[in-house]
């Protein structure tokens, strides 16, 4: 009578007829009263002891199955379809060639391990070449004791046996028994560069720096660089300032971009203030661009106009050169708001006969002055001419205000 066979899940495999034997799996199954069945028997006893094993694999294999592939030496279990390794990492110096998907491969001779994805190997770690063991560089997830007690995990950026740098979310001492102790005593939320002093961040003593340029680094408080006053720029007055107080900032500047000082300041008993150009002035708002040197007296559809008459009482003075003090100065520009000189010695447009002393006053020819002589009204007066001067034509000669 046959035989029929059933696997373990209960699924018929194949039937053993009388007297035959059954070759539908890679192990000979023996029919009733076969001859001789006792060496099959054996021989499959066998088999299953060395789990099969051969340089080529069972050609039937059922799912489950297990096979010792003696070519590459490892173990493998048929999954239906394929044979996979039953230890998923292989360690050799080459690159294995028969690899299944999500198999593993450690690179003896670079310690690096990669994963099998379909005709790739992917890199799991470390990212870069190391010639042995403590060599070359990792990023390194680790756990850091706090001398609080409290457990903190850390990022360690390695380079052969030495830490660089350590990246935490959470700013914090280390345990004096911890192992990190002996790199840093203190961690910060960011980047901590080994070496830094633990109270104030510097870390040039040890030689570790950032180099380039971060996001805020160009700013101080908030504001750009460019407002304080390079220690360059102030090389020939540095001997001279001996305390500074109550100071915002200072910013460097030139002819054309005014710095700037912010603070409270004040001269010492016996200091002075010393200043290149000689007149102190203010901006007022004129109805015209009016060049250096000419005379303005207040009215117009503005705050200044351009004199007119002999003797203006309205006269507010004259477009100054170059001040040495600069009052109002950000109400405009020199053509929106010229500077008009308040006290001090500048040039200034002129006619007629001018004797050294004599009071300036405004005359007929516009944006003009001339000598007032000693019948001037006061509120007339310009300033005093400090150049004699003698001509029907507009000339320039220095006047004090």
């Amino acid at each position: 009578m046959p035989y029929t066979i059933y696997k373990t899940n209960g699924v018929r495999l194949t039937t053993i007829e009388d007297g035959k034997l059954n070759l539908a799996t890679d192990l000979q199954l023996v029919g009733k009263n076969y001859a001789g069945y006792g060496q099959i028997v054996n021989d499959n006893l066998v088999k299953l002891l060395e789990n099969f094993a051969n340089g080529t694999a069972p050609s039937k294999a059922l799912t489950g199955q297990i096979w010792y592939d003696t070519l590459n030496k490892k173990l493998k279990v048929y999954n239906g379809s394929k044979w996979s390794q039953v230890l998923p990492t292989t360690i050799s110096a080459i690159r294995p060639v028969d690899l299944s998907d999500n198999e593993f491969w450690f690179d003896s001779v670079n310690f690096k391990l990669y994963l099998k994805h379909g005709d790739t190997f992917r890199l799991i770690g470390p990212s870069t070449t190391t010639s042995g063991p403590g060599s070359g560089s990792t990023l390194t997830t680790t756990e850091v004791v706090s001398s609080t007690e409290v457990t903190y995990d850390i990022i360690k950026l390695v380079i052969g046996e030495a830490t660089v740098a350590i990246i935490s979310d959470q700013t914090f001492d280390v345990k004096t028994t911890d192992p990190t102790y002996a790199e840093t005593t203190k961690i910060v939320k960011g980047i901590t560069l080994i070496g830094a002093d633990p109270l104030t961040g510097v870390s040039s003593d040890s030689e570790s720096f950032f180099w380039g340029t971060a996001a805020d680094s160009e700013k101080l408080a908030g504001r750009p660089s460019t407002d304080f006053l390079l220690a360059s720029a102030i090389n020939d007055i540095a001997s001279e300032i001996t305390q500074l107080t109550d100071i915002t900032f200072i910013s460097s500047g030139s002819p054309s971009t005014p710095g700037i000082i912010e603070g409270a300041w004040s001269l010492s008993s016996g200091s002075t203030l010393n200043a290149t150009y000689a007149d102190l002035a203010e901006r007022y708002e004129a109805d015209a661009v009016y060049e250096p040197g000419t005379v303005l007296v207040l009215g117009g559809n503005k705050e200044v106009t351009i004199s007119q008459s002999l003797g203006d009482t309205a006269v507010a003075g004259v477009v100054s050169t170059a001040p040495a003090f600069k009052l109002n100065s950000s109400a405009g520009n020199d053509e929106t708001h010229p500077y008009i000189a308040l006290t001090g010695r500048i040039p200034c447009k002129v006619i007629g006969e001018i004797k050294k002393g004599d009071l300036l006053i405004t005359s007929n020819t516009p944006g003009v002055a001339t000598s007032g002589k000693k019948q001037a009204d006061p509120n007339s007066v310009i300033g005093r001419a400090m150049q004699d001067y003698s001509s029907n034509e507009i000339g320039l000669i220095e006047i004090k205000v």
